[in-house]
């Protein structure tokens, strides 16, 4: 069947004047409202912009997530549009409802013609599908896992069982194997499908947890959101913050909660769940240029299975955005078959989408765009290349694959999104993503060591030589410094010594789930679980990392399917060079973890972590490396995840998992939270001062509109005039959960300290306020 353009743009258009109708009727049954207004915002506009521009993609999977990245594109910069010129003809709400349906109606008026006179001669021929049984199968399988996923959080929501997880875990491990040995006879449009739902399984799994919005740097997403959407306006006079900078997090969501019926927390919960799971598929499709259809499986399941994945994209939604427009970037980058001038055109609109969702990624971006540039201008001397031939001829180097020459980046591209970077974050939104501060105590850490390990937090299982700071040492120095500023800050005055002395906080370890059957039965043989599973996360980490090495080596000597580009390469090692910067220099790594770095250097080296396991079994036939290649990513997947610890017990609980530990007792929102926050909203006064636990701040943040609170929980730090906001005050340990150094930490709480010196005003049995 031919489709001709008068079919497609007839559809386009009955949906549009749908939508309208729903939206302006306020009709919603059985959520086709939403499916229409999703529809509408998320398809109809990247549609429009690819026939626009008369770019085909060949292949479904890019085509959806080249559809998706520039709808999202056209919103924030359609409602950064409405939001800057509305007022100038004196409309002070631009961002209300009836403005942005108006609006973008307009919008996609003009985007109609435009693409419509631009595809005069478009013919579509649909393709006959087949779908096999295996197919089907296969397919079908990994639709099961989101679902399961989904069971799995609510049950645990609702005080249950988390076996729904547990089956979808050991689910995925056991359908990598499947696709392993049936990779020769599946159909190829199965391997990205089945990244999309494994990826998105993952994310549920943790965006899911609780009624509520829950999480950390979310929580203050979820807070500049609110804050544009109750004022129908983003400005930077709000909330001068680079979340506030950060388009993704403020007009995105705004706009999709004018367009949606549901309740706002799932923008993030779910929509921008779905989204960022066209992340891995993104990696599959350009990885395959130079490797086999297997090897790049492998190397976005490696990006889906590294713990930062499900465990901290979920809680930053920005992020995830951000990426979303990196691995675009990319692909477009890298692209032998978009035309050169439609390459200029996607490059600018997707590196321009990712400077205003996320500042870092962008940073890191720039970072590693002109070192590979400036590797490819000085490997293109003649003297360069002459000398190196003859250190690899001496060495007896001979490399089994070529690298090609072909250039991709150019001072142009380098230059259009550095001069965007620098007019958005210093120039218009008057931020620059903390980078200032950050560069001054990277400075003063070269010349003046700390006592302490200040690396990131997250560095303890991911990272050779991690070392975990002494938490008592970190708590003195944090009271140390926070009572020389309390000093001068003119926020209240401290307690005296005296009266605090008898207070002493201290740390506490971190819950240990009890020991199951299976875990007594080896505790029964004198195994230590508890040493066993610390000692297999361990090794899992450090396995990521060897393999990354020996990968490197292995791009040398081990024959991959077709030439690599070497600006590639020179990206994968620019990533390489800031991971280990960010190790060497601890005051980065403490204001944007390495983890997460890592997780963005994936997009480049994680083909070298396959690679790597090839490379180590290269003395065995292929068809045998590639199930061992599986079974080490099977590995390294399912460890980090929870699932042997919840078999055995003895190990510190997950959320995933569980309604435990320090992450669950931190970041789960309960019905408790949002109540004492919404009274404490409504019974004191205007910048009155708040003191609280790191996650206690993150709630009032979400809940309160409360950015200001301080999380100095500790008795030497709690002023006379402050109220004071605990959380989990039920819990039989008498905890306070804070982050220093980016670790976060449990510590006896100081409620005796506040019994004796503050009055009880509000407790709810969960929640305690004093004053």
């Amino acid at each position: 069947m031919i489709l001709k353009r008068i079919h497609i743009f007839s559809s386009l258009l009955f949906v549009v004047i749908l939508t309208n109708i729903f939206q302006f009727l306020h009709l919603n049954f059985f959520f086709i409202g939403d499916i229409l207004s999703l529809l509408t915002l998320l398809v109809i506009p990247g549609m429009l912009i690819l026939l626009t521009l008369r770019t085909n993609l060949q292949s479904f999977w890019a085509t959806i997530s080249f559809i998706v990245g520039l709808s999202l594109a056209f919103i924030m910069f359609g409602g950064l549009f409405i939001n800057q010129t509305l007022p100038l003809i004196g409309i002070s709400h631009p961002l209300a409802w009836k403005f942005v349906i108006t609006s973008f109606d307009t919008f996609f008026f003009i985007l109609f013609i435009a693409a419509y006179f631009r595809s005069k001669k478009f013919l579509y021929a649909i393709p006959q599908i087949k779908i096999n049984s295996l197919d089907f199968t296969f397919f079908f399988i990994s639709v099961l896992f989101p679902i399961l996923a989904m069971l799995g959080a609510f049950s645990l929501n609702n005080g249950g069982t988390n076996l729904f997880i547990m089956f979808q875990l050991g689910g995925i491990c056991i359908y990598i194997l499947a696709i392993t040995a049936f990779s020769n006879k599946i159909s190829k449009s199965i391997f990205p499908s089945s990244l999309y739902f494994i990826g998105l399984s993952l994310l549920f799994m943790i965006s899911l947890r609780s009624w509520f919005t829950a999480g950390n740097d979310n929580m203050t997403e979820y807070f500049v959101f609110q804050l544009t959407k109750n004022h129908s306006l983003w400005n930077m006079n709000f909330y001068s913050d680079p979340y506030n900078a950060c388009l993704s997090i403020t007009i995105l969501p705004t706009v999709l909660s004018d367009f949606l019926r549901f309740n706002d927390m799932y923008i993030y919960k779910v929509i921008f769940q779905i989204i960022f799971a066209l992340c891995p598929v993104i990696l599959y499709l350009y990885v395959k240029k130079y490797f086999s259809q297997i090897i790049a499986f492998f190397s976005a399941m490696y990006f889906i299975a590294f713990p930062s994945f499900y465990s901290d994209m979920p809680f930053l939604n920005r992020q995830e955005i951000g990426f979303l427009f990196f691995g675009l970037l990319l692909y477009v980058t890298f692209s032998a078959s978009i035309p050169k001038k439609m390459i200029y055109i996607l490059y600018t609109i997707f590196g321009f989408s990712l400077i205003v969702s996320h500042y870092t990624s962008a940073y890191i971006t720039l970072m590693i765009f002109p070192f590979a540039y400036l590797l490819t201008k000085i490997y293109s001397f003649n003297k360069i290349q002459d000398s190196l031939k003859i250190i690899r001829d001496k060495l007896h180097i001979y490399p089994k694959n070529h690298f090609t020459k072909h250039t991709y980046l150019n001072i142009f591209k380098i230059l259009i999104i550095l001069v965007f970077a620098i007019y958005w974050n210093p120039i218009f939104t008057k931020t620059s993503g903390n980078l200032g501060p950050i560069l001054d105590d990277t400075l003063t850490s070269l010349t003046t060591p700390s006592q302490a390990d200040n690396k990131s937090g997250d560095l303890a299982d991911s990272i050779f030589f991690a070392h975990t700071p002494d938490p008592t040492t970190l708590l003195n120095q944090y009271i140390s410094k926070q009572k020389s500023l309390a000093i001068n800050d003119n926020l209240g005055s401290l307690y005296d010594k005296s009266t605090y002395k008898n207070y002493p906080t201290k740390y506490l370890d971190e819950p240990i789930t009890p020991l199951t059957q299976v875990g007594k039965f080896f505790s029964s043989l004198h195994i230590s679980i508890f040493d066993m599973q610390a000692l297999a996360r361990k090794l899992s980490a450090q396995q990521l990392q060897i393999l990354l090495l020996v990968g490197i080596i292995g791009l040398i000597f081990y024959k991959v399917r077709t030439n690599i580009d070497q600006e590639f390469i020179y990206l994968s090692f620019g990533t390489i060079v800031l991971v280990v910067l960010f190790l060497i220099l601890p005051e980065i790594s403490a204001a944007y973890g390495v983890s997460r770095l890592f997780q963005q250097g994936l997009f480049f080296f994680a083909p070298f972590i396959v690679v790597g396991t090839l490379f180590i079994f290269s003395f065995i036939r292929y068809s045998i490396r590639i199930y061992l290649a599986s079974i080490l990513l099977i590995i390294f997947f399912i460890i980090p995840v929870g699932f042997f610890s919840t078999i055995t017990g003895d190990y510190y609980p997950q959320m995933n998992l569980n309604n435990d530990g320090i992450v669950y007792n931190g970041y789960y929102v309960h019905k408790t939270d949002v109540s004492s926050a919404y009274w404490l909203k409504k019974n004191i006064k205007a910048n009155s001062l708040i003191q609280s636990d790191t996650p206690g701040r993150y709630k009032l943040i979400a809940f309160d509109g409360f950015p200001s609170t301080l999380d100095e929980i500790f008795p030497p730090l709690i002023r006379k005039n402050a109220y004071v906001y605990l959380t989990n005050t039920n819990n039989p340990t008498k905890r306070v959960i804070v982050a220093l150094e980016s670790y976060i930490y449990n510590f006896s709480s100081p409620v005796k300290f506040l019994d004796q010196n503050k009055n009880l005003v509000y407790n709810n049995g969960s929640n305690e306020i004093f004053r």
